[in-house]
């Protein structure tokens, strides 16, 4: 009896601990306790793509259920919180799509948000031939200050990748894996009580 609950809580902590560790490499939620949206981010690396095709590469991201765009970055907050993001991911400089793109004179997010926060680099955007928006990484130098945006042609290659958002809600991961625990310790109870009334 007591080799049987033994093993049912290895079992589970082993379970708890290989779900923790795949974590480290999840997107990271944005957590609404943290004024964040309750949304997941992903930075994609990737020297080959251009704006067109981090959107179809989007296409079949998913994250819990959740299909994955191109971010729009709606504020401050949520620029900084990506440019956070890719600092502790160790994301160097480069250029990143995100979900804006050129629509008329204007600009729009590919979820049809209202298009009312903007990073601009110093002199952007400066053409009308430029057609999607781009962020740039972490170590950019120059005038590529980091986090702010450029317009670029939407075949242009990026060279460094793209940032999605899945939309959620989510919970995030410690109080996923807390949940989980609470119901296996609660779980391994349960069995034991039943295997111990049928003695």
């Amino acid at each position: 009896m007591r080799t049987l609950f033994l093993s049912m809580v290895a079992t589970m902590t082993m379970l708890i601990v290989s779900l923790g560790s795949s974590a480290l490499a999840s997107p990271i939620i944005w957590n609404v306790t943290d004024g964040g949206n309750g949304h997941a981010y992903e930075v994609v690396s990737d020297s080959t793509v251009n704006w067109n095709t981090a959107m179809m590469a989007v296409e079949s991201k998913t994250y819990l259920g959740s299909a994955g765009y191109l971010a729009t970055v709606t504020s401050a907050a949520e620029n900084n919180f990506i440019l956070d993001f890719m600092i502790s991911t160790q994301v160097l400089g480069g250029r990143y799509a995100i979900g804006g793109y050129r629509n008329g004179d204007s600009f729009a997010w590919v979820t049809g948000e209202p298009w009312i926060y903007t990073n601009w680099a110093p002199g952007e955007p400066n053409s009308g031939q430029e057609d999607s928006v781009m962020m740039y990484g972490p170590l950019s130098t120059g005038s590529d200050i980091p986090g702010t945006w450029n317009d670029l042609s939407k075949t242009e290659q990026l060279g460094s990748g793209y940032v999605v958002e899945y939309p959620g809600p989510f919970v995030s991961e410690p109080s996923t894996l807390l949940l989980l625990g609470i119901g296996a310790f609660g779980l391994s109870g349960y069995a034991w009580r039943r295997r111990k009334q049928t003695m």
